[in-house]
């Protein structure tokens, strides 16, 4: 059974937006989690910082001099580095089978095949998380983006397939389909609005919708979860949205906030 935070939730508004720089800090609010979350609540909750763990360990293998690690990540750049130089049980298993994998192949320049490789590998990591509403929002998150890459570049007659992760038989039935729908309509209900969002020529306008429909899908899976762990993963993804906003457009990114602090408000008054 899911734990409850009521006082994490109700104070989140405050917590979660930073009035000195006017900007939301995701590192903060890790902080923030890490102390008040149970432990086995944040251990699980340390999946959702995975994919800069994958940035960071992608960079550093492949020695590109101009990048920034991310510090949101779960691990050190010193323990990533570490584990290149002997693997070590630290990192994520699944981590540590692609250092392992890369380490051992000739081929270390074909960014785009490992690029592909580590993200199967992740997905597959994550297919397994104990979590049944992040399991279904790593499951849809793949889903969306295979859509969205799989319609840009038929649009430019390239072969989708070296492109996607073919992790369950829709992903595989899109790559292959030449239909509108992608021959997933019956099983995914959400083509149709991804096929509408991608119809806009207006690429910010595109970005806002995508944004929307993750936000309504968080919405409809948190609708009876009040101060629940879900909730605040829930509010944690809503909050990686308004800090993108923020700095693609710092207005949008106000109003975004607002609305998830009018969201989170309503929620406890209610209870």
């Amino acid at each position: 059974m899911s734990r409850n935070y009521y006082y994490l939730i109700a104070g989140m508004p405050e917590i979660a937006f930073d009035q000195r720089k006017q900007i939301f800090s995701q590192g903060d609010f890790k902080d923030y989690l890490r102390d008040e979350l149970h432990p086995s609540d944040f251990k699980t909750l340390k999946s959702l910082y995975l994919a800069y763990d994958n940035v960071n360990t992608l960079n550093i293998l492949l020695n590109k001099s101009n990048y920034q690690f991310n510090e949101l990540g779960n691990f050190t750049k010193e323990e990533i580095e570490s584990s290149i130089k002997e693997p070590e049980t630290g990192l994520t298993p699944y981590l540590l089978s692609f250092i392992d994998e890369f380490g051992q192949s000739d081929n270390k320049t074909d960014i785009i095949f490992w690029e592909k490789r580590l993200l199967t590998l992740y997905y597959e990591y994550l297919s397994r998380c104990d979590n049944t509403f992040l399991r279904k929002w790593f499951d849809f998150e793949l889903m969306l983006k295979s859509v969205i890459t799989t319609i840009n570049l038929k649009k430019h007659n390239i072969d989708p397939e070296k492109h996607l992760v073919i992790s369950n038989d829709l992903i595989h039935t899109m790559s292959k389909s030449s239909s509108k729908d992608l021959g997933i309509s019956a099983e995914w209900g959400y083509i149709d609005k991804v096929n509408a969002i991608m119809e806009d020529t207006n690429l910010l306008h595109r970005e806002e919708a995508i944004d929307a429909l993750k936000w309504r899908w968080l919405d409809n899976e948190t609708t009876f979860d009040y101060f629940s762990f879900e909730l605040v993963v829930s509010i944690l993804l809503k909050l990686r949205i308004v800090g993108r906003w923020c700095e693609l457009d710092p207005e949008k990114g106000k109003q975004l906030f607002a609305k998830l602090v009018d969201e989170i408000i309503s929620g406890y008054k209610i209870e």
